[in-house]
């Protein structure tokens, strides 16, 4: 019981901060991955595209990583809003 009622809820908003944390490191993590090995992907785009100098496309590239990133995070804080009620 002590497990469930006090240490979990008190875990919580510490996990939620992790979880942003391996998300952002996980997604640039990913990318990289993809520029330096992948055959297909938004990684082997960007480096296409930086090979090219096709700038444009370059940054809608770039751009699109990063309102990904965004919605992700803001999509984790709403949960973390919906369980860690408590916490201001």
């Amino acid at each position: 019981m002590v497990v469930r009622h006090v240490v979990m809820p008190a875990a919580v908003p510490e996990i939620v901060a992790v979880t942003r944390v391996c998300f952002a490191a996980a997604w640039g993590f990913e990318a990289i991955a993809e520029i330096l090995g992948a055959q297909r992907g938004v990684g082997r785009i960007i480096q296409t595209m930086g090979t090219q100098s096709a700038t444009p496309e370059l940054m809608a590239t770039v751009l699109w990583l990063a309102i990904v990133a965004v919605v992700v995070d803001a999509l984790i804080l709403v949960l973390s809003k919906s369980l860690i009620r408590w916490s201001g």
